[in-house]
């Protein structure tokens, strides 16, 4: 084998084994748990390559979108959210929270949130203690 097919076959082996996330599907889940009574939930996502649309969601109601990590774990969605007279903005899901939630929950690829009246809520799960958990990662702006 030359040198240069040896270096190219390491290359390989070596990106594939850090890029594994690139081939397994991600999934985010943003649910509404506003009030009722209340005005509705609406967001905006996208990424730098996809612009996931406008929505609207009432209680209960859920929005979900699958996706690859880019081969450099660098993919962002970026979300704004309006509820009446409050609105957030901020990364629903980038590397950190990846890193955050994928070492410590048994469904790897999903990523929950609840919208709730005092903000949003991201789903942990802790295997080695048996706990899971609701962490509010994020207030609304007035």
């Amino acid at each position: 084998m030359s040198k240069n097919t040896y270096s190219l076959s390491i290359y390989i082996i070596v990106s594939s084994l850090l890029c594994t996330t690139c081939f397994s599907k991600l999934h985010v889940h943003i649910t509404s748990h506003l009030p009722t009574s209340s005005p509705p939930l609406t967001l905006h996502c996208k990424s730098a390559d996809d612009d996931l649309g406008t929505h609207t969601l009432y209680w209960n109601q859920f929005f979900t979108w699958s996706f690859r990590m880019n081969y450099w774990n660098t993919t962002v969605f970026y979300c704004d959210y309006w509820w009446g007279e409050k609105h957030a903005a901020f990364h629903a899901f980038d590397a950190l929270i990846w890193q955050l939630i994928d070492t410590k929950n048994p469904n790897n690829g999903d990523f929950y949130y609840h919208v709730e009246a005092d903000g949003f809520y991201l789903y942990c799960y802790h295997r080695d203690a048996g706990k899971s958990w609701w962490t509010l990662i994020h207030k609304w702006v007035n």
